[in-house]
């Protein structure tokens, strides 16, 4: 099982509007939220936008998409590796 906690995850959006909005109503939500541009090899749909939460609340942040009718493509999932030193 993945370490949800060094793992995040991107809803992949498309434009930078859309995923300012999304970015916006994650935080409204008290959900930390990053907007990030997508390379063309990491979605379906070549080149977009997403935003990057917490893996551990993705059930939180599409059910605040989907109140927003915001429809991401897709999920991505990332393990981040932070240097602690």
């Amino acid at each position: 099982m993945k370490n949800q906690q060094n793992t995040r995850c991107i809803a992949a959006i498309g434009s930078l509007t859309l995923s300012l909005k999304a970015q916006r109503a994650l935080q409204s939500a008290a959900l930390p939220a990053e907007v990030i541009a997508l390379a063309r090899e990491e979605t379906r749909q070549g080149c977009a936008y997403g935003v990057s939460f917490p893996c551990a609340e993705r059930g939180r942040v599409k059910a605040v998409l989907a109140a927003q009718r915001l429809s991401p493509t897709q999920y991505i999932e990332r393990n981040v590796h932070r240097d602690l030193s």
